[in-house]
């Protein structure tokens, strides 16, 4: 029964969880194509151009990438974090599963 329990409270938990996205965020800085630009000239990351965010996933077992908004950057990390969030609890859900279905054979075995 306690199991039982348990995999109940995941359930709630799972519809807490709001939209859920794979992959990660990845920031990035640029030179551009003008020659007389300082980033053409500088090793220095603070001379480049950005920071760029971009969201990096696979799509048809293809990397993918998106450029993003800042201001975006706080909404895709609490997706990215949902979906590790939702990968942990869908986990969880399944050793309880199995437990569960582990003690109700043995149940009929001794019944």
């Amino acid at each position: 029964m306690k199991n039982i329990k348990k995999y109940e409270k995941l359930k709630k938990e799972l519809q807490n969880i709001g939209v859920i996205i794979p992959g990660r965020l990845r920031t990035t800085y640029l030179r551009c194509g003008k020659i007389n630009c300082i980033c053409q000239k500088s090793k220095k990351q603070i001379d480049m151009h950005g920071p760029y965010i971009f969201w990096d996933r696979k799509v048809n077992e293809k990397l993918s990438s998106m450029s993003i908004n800042t201001e975006d950057v706080k909404d895709f990390e609490q997706w990215i974090q949902n979906k590790i969030d939702f990968d942990k609890i869908v986990n969880e859900m399944k050793k309880l599963g199995q437990e569960i279905a582990s003690m109700s054979k043995t149940k009929m075995k001794s019944g």
